[in-house]
């Protein structure tokens, strides 16, 4: 028997007191005339005092439940629901969303020596029978599946336009789990957050926060990449795996280094054009020289991955014959590709989208967001630098010599550089957009 335990913590935004008081005075003096002095001559003064009141929105919410027991057998599909109760004063209404409370939003087991868990990465709406084994997610109707996405990220599950229009108003969310047989038994916990927000003038939450579109969370583009499955991405042509992450600008990167040597490639399993082939040489230091041979270098480091010359990481297309643009091929697996390089190319853009209006001085957050490791790099034969530096070839030429590559070291980031083809650098890749 599976036990999967669901934690739900609720959270309002925009809290305020009700019945701030506050006067505006507006004093009008009529003018008073004296003509001769007269007996019984009439003058008068007054003034008028406007008093406004004015009520902040608030906003409250509150749950059926704290925590949610499921039991599961093998090879089943088990839900249950909890109730959401929102309260608002607020004439454009509110916004509900939902997200884990970490940034991984996957049922972990109680006892952390078991490595299983219940994952809830999957694309679009899926019914119970379409989930995967193993898999888990929310749903606004009891019958279409949700993945739960990671916090900092949230899908909206309601957004109303007006007041509550009793003393609450309720959402019901289900969560549903699908059990294979290979799951080890025992308790599963995650933990998801709701989070309800009064709205602004234009039907958007206050703060500023931009949820997910309702009942549709957010696009990953991990979730449909060729070969990837739970975040890993397994290469058919050797069968090595590598961990797959979405980034900032919205595309699946590679977060390892490539490391396939000694292979035969074929557009049926690689990024080349119909009818090309190529062959990545055996693992050796020779042949990183000036005249582009086809070299490759496979370290034995954990993690370190694979040296290749520019000509070998774009399959034979990068000789000293191109002097510019984007390769149209490389050694990438089938839908993979290498990134671009240059001051417009897809490593600057990651790099503003890390550090906007920075310079890129430490790399550190990067370097961690993304696996990115210190390589070193090969020329004439010679290993260098390795645990110091690393250089990552793009897939753009820069001259007859050279090709455009990323720098990272322990204590600078450098996404815009050039050197020579000849050299062993790293390779990573990015998934072609649907």
């Amino acid at each position: 028997m599976k036990n999967l335990h669901i934690k739900t913590e609720q959270k309002t935004s925009i809290i305020n007191s009700i019945g701030v008081f506050s006067a505006s005075l507006f004093v009008v003096a009529a003018a008073t005339y004296i003509l001769n002095p007269t007996v019984g001559t009439f003058a008068d003064d007054s003034s008028t005092v406007q008093v406004n009141v004015n009520i902040d929105s608030v906003i409250a919410l509150s749950s059926s439940a704290d925590e949610l027991n499921l039991s599961a057998n093998v090879n089943s599909f088990v839900s249950d629901s909890i109730n959401v109760d929102v309260t608002t004063n607020s004439q454009y209404g509110y916004t509900l969303t939902i997200e884990d409370r970490d940034a991984d939003s996957s049922m972990i087991h109680i006892n952390s020596a078991v490595s299983d868990k219940l994952t809830s990465e999957f694309a679009g709406a899926k019914t119970s029978e379409q989930m995967a084994d193993n898999t888990w997610g929310f749903s606004l109707d009891g019958t279409d599946y949700y993945y739960v996405p990671v916090s900092g990220n949230p899908a909206a599950l309601k957004r109303t336009a007006s007041t509550t229009s009793s003393s609450y108003d309720r959402t019901a969310v289900s969560f549903g789990a699908k059990v294979g047989p290979t799951l080890t038994a025992g308790t599963y916990t995650d933990t998801v957050q709701f989070t309800a927000y009064v709205n602004g003038l234009d039907g958007n939450p206050e703060d500023g926060t931009t949820p997910g579109n309702l009942g549709v969370v957010p696009y990953n583009p991990c979730k449909d990449a060729a070969y990837v499955s739970n975040g890993i991405l397994t290469d058919p042509r050797d069968g090595k795996t590598y961990t797959v992450k979405a980034l900032k600008d919205n595309q699946c990167w590679m977060t390892q280094n490539l490391a396939i040597v000694d292979a035969e490639l074929t557009s049926a399993n690689s990024n080349l054009p119909d009818g090309v082939t190529f062959t990545i040489p055996a693992s050796s230091t020779d042949n990183f020289s000036p005249s582009n041979h086809n070299a490759a270098y496979l370290q034995a480091e954990p993690g370190y991955g694979a040296l290749y010359s520019w000509y070998t990481a774009t399959a034979g297309w990068g000789t000293t014959d191109v002097t510019s643009g984007n390769s149209p091929q490389d050694i990438c697996p089938f839908g993979w590709r290498m990134p671009t390089g240059g001051p417009n190319g897809e490593y600057m853009k990651l790099m503003t989208d890390y550090y906007p209006g920075e310079s890129y001085a430490d790399p550190r957050p990067f370097a961690n967001e993304l696996g990115y490791v210190l390589s070193g790099s090969i020329d004439y034969g010679y290993l260098s630098a390795q645990g110091s530096r690393g250089f990552y070839w793009t897939s753009t030429a820069y001259s007859a010599n050279n090709a455009n590559f990323f720098y990272i070291s322990g204590s600078n980031i450098n996404p815009n550089n050039d050197y020579a083809k000849y050299y062993g650098y790293s390779v990573r890749c990015v998934a072609e957009k649907e």
